[in-house]
C-alpha cells in the first residue's frame, strides 16, 4: 500500500517538473528574449522535444489500449484547425520553420493538457502552471511599480513592462485567473481571497497598461465568478427550492446557444460602431475612448476588404511584420479582432472549424453546470 501511494507520488513529482518545462517553453516574453541571447531558439527546440515526448506517450497509450480515446474531440478538431492554417501557409507563400516555431506554442500545451485530462495529476500540473503565471504576473506588476514610466522601449512602443505591451499581459492573467477557480473548485476551497486577488491585481494591471478592452474582458470573468459565489451563498444547498434556482441560474449562465449568438452579435456591433448611436455612447462613456477606437475601425475596414480577396482560405499565419505590409502601416500588427483575425488567416473554412471547436467546448461545459464551466466559459469568450 505504501509502496503503490510513493509510486503515485513520484509519478506526479515527474509530471510536476515536466508540466514547469512545458510552461517555460510556452513563455515568450520580449524582454527576456531583448536581455537573453538564444532564449527563443532554446524554448523553441525545448517545445520540439516536449511535443515528441508527448506524441509518444499518446501512440504508446493507442497501442495499449486500441478502442482507447486518447484524443479528445475539441483536441482533433483544433489539430485540423492548425493543419488548415499549415496549409493556408505554405500556399500563400510562408516558410515551414516560422509555421512549427509559431504553431508550437499552441499545440504543446494543448496536447500536454489534454494527455492528462482523466489523470489524478491533472490538478498537480494547473498548480504548477498558476504558481508560474502568477510569479509573472507579480513580477509585471513590480515593474510597473518601480517603473512608471516603462521598464523598456521596443521597436513599435514606448510603454513596455516585464511582460510586454497593453494585452499581451492578458495571455498570461487569463490563463491564471482560470486555473485559479479550477483548483479552488476541485479542492472544495470556500475562501477565494487568493483567487478574487489574482483577478483584482491582473486587472489592475491590464488598466495601468491601458489595455481597456482586455480589462473589461476580464473583469466580465471576475463578475461571473462573483455572481456564482453569491448565488450559491443565497440559494441554500439543503433546500430544494434554493439547489432548484441555483441549478436554473447555473444552466441560464453556461448556455452556449444564447451566449455564441450575443458575442457575434457584439463583435459585429463594434465592427459597425460608427453606425451604431448607442455603440459610440458604450465606448465613449464606459471606456472613455474614442468611436474609431484609436484608429481601429479603419483598419476593420481595410481587413474586410482584405478578407474579401481570400475568402475561404485567408492568407494563412501572418507575422507582425507580415501585417504591417498588408496593411502599410508599421503600428498594424494585428487586426485587433479576434473573428477578423481568423477570417485573415484561414477565411471562412477556417472560422467554421474553429466555431465548431468552441461550440464543443461549450457544449461539455454546459453539461457540467458548475462554476467552473461557467467560468471556462466566461474565459472562452473573455
Amino acid at each position: 500500500m505504501y509502496e503503490n501511494h510513493t509510486r503515485v507520488g513520484l509519478k506526479i513529482k515527474k509530471v510536476e517538473l515536466i508540466s514547469a518545462l512545458v510552461m517555460f517553453s510556452c513563455i515568450n516574453i520580449e524582454f527576456l528574449n531583448i536581455h537573453i541571447p538564444g532564449l527563443q531558439t532554446a524554448t523553441y527546440y525545448l517545445r520540439c522535444a516536449l511535443i515528441c515526448i508527448v506524441m509518444w506517450k499518446i501512440i504508446t497509450k493507442k497501442i495499449a489500449n486500441i478502442n482507447m480515446h486518447v484524443i479528445s474531440r475539441s483536441t482533433m478538431l483544433t489539430i485540423v484547425f492548425l493543419m488548415l492554417v499549415v496549409i493556408s501557409s505554405l500556399y500563400n507563400g510562408q516558410k515551414i520553420v516560422t509555421l512549427t516555431f509559431e504553431l508550437s506554442y499552441v499545440i504543446l500545451p494543448v496536447l500536454f493538457i489534454d494527455t492528462y485530462r482523466k489523470s489524478c495529476a491533472i490538478n498537480s500540473i494547473l498548480r504548477v502552471w498558476e504558481r508560474i503565471l502568477l510569479v509573472l504576473i507579480l513580477i509585471d506588476a513590480l515593474t510597473m511599480v518601480l517603473m512608471p514610466g516603462g521598464l523598456y522601449i521596443s521597436s513599435s512602443y514606448g510603454k513596455n513592462w516585464f511582460l510586454g505591451y497593453k494585452t499581451l499581459r492578458l495571455i498570461y492573467s487569463l490563463p491564471l485567473c482560470v486555473f485559479s477557480v479550477i483548483l479552488d473548485f476541485v479542492t472544495n476551497n470556500k475562501n477565494r481571497k487568493k483567487t478574487y486577488f489574482i483577478f483584482i491585481l491582473s486587472i489592475i494591471t491590464l488598466l495601468y497598461s491601458q489595455a481597456s478592452a482586455a480589462a473589461v474582458g476580464l473583469l466580465s470573468v471576475f463578475s461571473v465568478l462573483i455572481v456564482c459565489d453569491w448565488t450559491n451563498k443565497i440559494c441554500l444547498n439543503k433546500s430544494k427550492a434554493g439547489h432548484r434556482a441555483k441549478n436554473l441560474i447555473n444552466k441560464f449562465l453556461s448556455n452556449y446557444i444564447w451566449i455564441i449568438p450575443l458575442y457575434f452579435l457584439a463583435i459585429y456591433a463594434l465592427i459597425n460602431i460608427a453606425n451604431l448611436t448607442f455603440m459610440q455612447v458604450i465606448v465613449e462613456k464606459g471606456l472613455n475612448k474614442d468611436i474609431t477606437l484609436t484608429n481601429r475601425t479603419v483598419l476593420w475596414s481595410t481587413c474586410i476588404d482584405l478578407i474579401g480577396k481570400h475568402r475561404m482560405l485567408g492568407y494563412g499565419y501572418l507575422s507582425p511584420d507580415n501585417y504591417r505590409e498588408l496593411f502599410n502601416n508599421v503600428f498594424y500588427t494585428s487586426p485587433h479582432n479576434l473573428i477578423l483575425s481568423l477570417f485573415m488567416t484561414v477565411g471562412g473554412v477556417g472560422t467554421i472549424i474553429y466555431l465548431f471547436i468552441i461550440i464543443d467546448s461549450m457544449r461539455k461545459l454546459h453539461r457540467k453546470n458548475n462554476i467552473v464551466s461557467i467560468v471556462l466559459l466566461a474565459g472562452i469568450i473573455c
